[in-house]
C-alpha cells in the first residue's frame, strides 16, 4: 500500500502543476509576463496606444487574488504590476478565477464609429510538431463593456482612484464581467494548428456608445466629458475540443519544470476609426 501511494505522488509529482502568469505595468506601456513552475519570467514592453483621437483617462488591470478576492492595479502611472491567478492542470475547479481584465474609461470618442483594439503577436504556433513557447499561443481576448448581475447587464460607474486591493467596487467590477463572460471564451490567437500574428476585437458602435452606458464625468477644468467604460478580458483558451493549454504541454515532457513562455503580445492599440 505504501509503494502503491509513493508511486502515486510520483505520477502526481511528474504530471506537475502548470502555474501561468501574466504580469501588467504601465507608463504608458504594459508589460506582460508569464512564468510556470520555474519561476522564470521572459518579459516585453506592450505599448498600448490610441490609433484615433480618443483619450485613455484611466487604465486598471483586475484579477483574482487568492488572500484578498479581487485585486485591481492601477497600471498607468507606471512602476505598478499584478500577476494573472495560476492555471491549475490537475485542480481544474480553481481556474473559474483565472481570467485578467483591463478596465478602461474613455472619452473624446466618435459615437458613429466602432470601439476596436488590435492585439499582434508572434505568428508562428508550431515547430517540428512542438508549440513555440509564446504566450499568445495559450490565451485568448475578448472586447467587453457593462457589469452583469443575474440576466441584467448595466453602466460601470465607479470612479477609481489609487491603487485598489479590496474596494467592493473592484468585487463588484470582476464578479460582473466574470459573469459576462461565462461560458465565452473569447478569440483566441490559435485555431487549429494554424495561427494570425494578430488579432482584432471589436465593440460595435450601438454597444459600445448605447446612451444608458455613456457617463458624465468632469475634467480637471471642471467641464463635462463623456466617458465610457470598456474591458479588454484575458484567459487561458481551454474550451470545446480547443485546449491551448493542453497542446503547449502535451509538445514537452510534463517532468520539465524550465519551461518558460515567451511575452510575444506588444503594440496593443486602440481605435475609434477617427473623430
Amino acid at each position: 500500500m505504501k509503494t502503491r501511494k509513493n508511486n502515486n505522488l510520483k505520477i502526481a509529482l511528474a504530471t506537475g502543476t502548470c502555474i501561468f502568469t501574466l504580469a501588467t505595468a504601465f507608463t504608458g506601456t504594459i508589460a506582460w509576463f508569464s512564468t510556470n513552475l520555474s519561476a522564470k519570467t521572459s518579459g516585453l514592453s506592450v505599448t498600448v496606444k490610441a490609433g484615433s483621437n480618443i483619450k485613455l483617462l484611466s487604465c486598471y488591470a483586475i484579477r483574482y487574488d487568492g488572500n484578498y478576492g479581487a485585486l485591481a492595479t492601477n497600471v498607468m502611472n507606471g512602476g505598478a504590476s499584478i500577476a494573472m491567478s495560476e492555471y491549475d492542470y490537475i485542480f481544474t475547479d480553481r481556474n473559474v478565477n483565472t481570467p485578467m481584465f483591463l478596465r478602461m474609461e474613455i472619452t473624446n470618442f466618435n459615437t458613429s464609429n466602432d470601439l476596436t483594439v488590435t492585439i499582434p503577436c508572434t505568428g508562428g504556433f508550431k515547430v517540428d510538431g512542438k508549440v513555440e513557447p509564446n504566450l499568445s499561443n495559450v490565451v485568448s481576448a475578448k472586447f467587453m463593456r457593462g457589469l452583469k448581475s443575474g440576466n441584467t447587464v448595466s453602466v460601470d460607474n465607479n470612479v477609481w482612484t489609487g491603487d485598489i486591493s479590496t474596494d467592493p467596487a473592484v468585487v463588484t467590477s470582476y464578479r460582473g464581467m466574470l459573469e459576462n463572460s461565462s461560458g465565452v471564451a473569447g478569440t483566441p490567437y490559435v485555431v487549429g494548428d494554424s495561427k494570425s500574428n494578430s488579432i482584432s476585437l471589436t465593440l460595435p458602435a450601438a454597444t459600445a456608445f448605447d446612451e444608458d452606458f455613456i457617463l458624465t464625468r468632469q475634467d480637471e477644468g471642471g467641464n463635462d466629458i463623456d466617458v465610457i467604460v470598456a474591458y479588454i478580458a484575458f484567459d487561458y483558451h481551454v474550451t470545446g475540443n480547443i485546449n491551448l493549454v493542453s497542446s503547449y504541454l502535451d509538445s514537452y515532457h510534463m517532468t520539465d519544470h524550465s519551461l518558460t513562455f515567451a511575452s510575444d503580445v506588444h503594440h496593443v492599440t486602440l481605435d475609434n476609426g477617427g473623430n
